[in-house]
């Protein structure tokens, strides 16, 4: 696979971007790892319909890849150019490319179903945004002997892959994907389908329910996408005509359904305190001290900044030069990012009844991921050296760690005790290790990076400002009691400053005395003398 390609084609940047921002291999390679079985256990259908042979190889499963990635581009370029494009048009798009060899005039309504849940689910996997839910099947069902093949049946594709997410509830006859498709009308394709009621997570079409060996034509069809949203498992079902970012924001709105009754009950403290948010409140070392917090590392940008709270975890995008290569910054002839709208529509603006940006704006989601990085471990040392332990542990467990990670959370000026009591500059000294131009105008000042006690919720995190509260509600147990924990809490800064006052004029006003008492000693002493 030439991942140099693939940094061109999914991020629209040059390799002096990828090899500035080395984490974007990780991901490549984690794209590979992951989703590659996942692409083997495609429907066998598919590539029938395509009028390919069956590909299963890493380099057919980038060359698939790029087909979407291109395909879901041109809808977002040119003077024509759609922000949010019905799911008919992606596929019919996908179609006109040379991957495919039929054209989408070709192909009936369950053939256009089966291929646009591939192209959707494909979607998922590129944007990193939420992982589609893949079947796997048991090792009772993986030791089942198959039932052999009718010798005079060998035009018949089997498309109930029991081990796909492209189930289809019974089989295609091989004219679907042969004559069938080369005919303009649907109407004289013939489907034999056999009920299943078993549910197999992922993609599915939906077709007309149709007897056992009866043959019809569909009229209505449609895919099913199930993912992993949070600690949920969420599906939404749309037809081909709907609007593709009508489909992913329905995921975010199941996911969010019930969420102020489920939640504990520190999110719904969270959500009545103020909009303001503290950096020693939520620094990863409060976290970590007053809330017995872990960190755990997460492939999905929907999971960034969710807290478990029973098991004490806080996930975190293990990707960030991801984010940076797709921010706007990057590179000034940075074309339209493939996952352009996608992120946006999974994780939309909850912190205003109306977005103050352009909904296309992936650039907010990202510069947000990496100010979270920078608000939880920046500001503080003994935050920064607990990451940097925690990276350490994912080294040595042979997990990908992006070296971006460090690097985006660099302060050589709060490299110090005096900077971990909140007692150094707001403005860094030192040029930052990173082009600093992805990140918003407002914290930016030159080639340094402004640095602040406090943030707004709405306002510098309007995507993940609802996460930050919920942690800031946890940073803010077990307030300081006794004296010591005055003079060093710094969640409460106006109280530490007044404690450290207060015990820098005792010592102070002791130290005077007894220099005094030791004057007068000694001249009374002499005095006797």
């Amino acid at each position: 696979m030439t991942w140099e390609l693939s940094v061109s084609v999914l991020f629209g940047v040059g390799i002096d971007v990828a090899h500035q921002y080395p984490g974007i291999w990780d991901f490549c390679q984690h794209l590979e790892d992951t989703y590659h079985p996942q692409f083997r256990r495609f429907d066998g259908a598919i590539w029938g319909m395509l009028g390919r042979e069956r590909q299963e190889s890493v380099k057919y499963f980038w060359e698939w890849c790029f087909s979407v990635a291109r395909a879901w581009r041109s809808l977002r370029t040119g003077n024509n150019g759609a922000d949010n494009p019905t799911i008919q048009a992606v596929l019919c798009q996908f179609l006109s490319g040379p991957y495919s060899r039929r054209r989408m005039e070709n192909l009936n309504e369950i053939p256009k179903a089966v291929i646009a849940g591939a192209i959707v689910q494909t979607l998922c996997w590129l944007s990193a945004a939420v992982k589609p839910l893949m079947y796997v099947p048991t090792p009772h069902e993986a030791a089942a002997p198959q039932t052999p093949r009718p010798p005079d049946t060998p035009s018949t594709i089997e498309a109930q892959d029991t081990t796909g997410p492209f189930t289809t509830t019974g089989s295609v006859d091989g004219t679907i994907a042969a004559q069938a498709m080369d005919t303009p009308d649907p109407a004289s394709a013939t489907i034999t389908q056999t009920t299943d009621e078993s549910h197999r997570p992922g993609l599915e079409f939906l077709a007309d329910e149709i007897s056992q060996g009866h043959s019809t034509t569909p009229t209505t069809s449609g895919i099913v996408l199930e993912v992993e949203y949070g600690e949920k498992t969420v599906s939404v079902e749309h037809r081909l005509e709907d609007e593709l970012g009508d489909m992913f924001h329905a995921l975010y709105e199941q996911a969010a359904k019930g969420r102020q009754n489920a939640e504990p009950v520190a999110w719904k403290a969270a959500k009545l305190e103020e909009d303001i948010l503290h950096e020693s409140r939520v620094t990863y070392s409060t976290l970590k001290k007053h809330g017995a917090i872990q960190l755990k590392w997460v492939d999905t940008i929907s999971q960034h900044m969710h807290l478990d709270q029973r098991r004490r975890e806080l996930s975190l995008f293990r990707f960030p030069s991801l984010c940076a290569a797709r921010a706007k910054g990057a590179t000034p002839s940075r074309e339209v990012s493939m996952t352009a709208n996608i992120t946006n529509w999974l994780m939309p603006y909850t912190a205003f009844p109306q977005p103050p940006y352009p909904a296309q704006d992936e650039d907010v989601v990202c510069q947000e991921i990496i100010l979270s990085y920078r608000l939880l471990f920046s500001q503080c040392l003994e935050s920064r050296k607990l990451l940097e332990h925690a990276l350490e542990l994912e080294k040595e467990k042979l997990r990908a760690v992006d070296p971006f990670i460090i690097q985006c959370v660099a302060n050589p000026s709060q490299d110090s005790i005096w900077g971990c009591l909140g007692l150094g500059t707001r403005r860094s000294n030192t040029v930052m290790r990173f082009n600093n131009n992805i990140l918003p105008k407002h914290v930016r000042d030159g080639d340094r990076i402004i640095e602040w006690s406090t943030y707004s919720a709405s306002m510098d995190f309007p995507v993940f400002g609802w996460r930050l509260k919920i942690l800031q509600a946890i940073g803010g147990n077990h307030p300081p009691t006794g004296f010591g924990d005055y003079l060093t809490d710094r969640r409460y800064l106006a109280t530490m400053y007044t404690a450290q006052v207060g015990f820098t004029v005792a010592v102070l006003t002791i130290s005077i005395g007894l220099v005094q008492i030791g004057i007068a000693s000694r001249q009374l002493a002499e005095a006797r003398e």
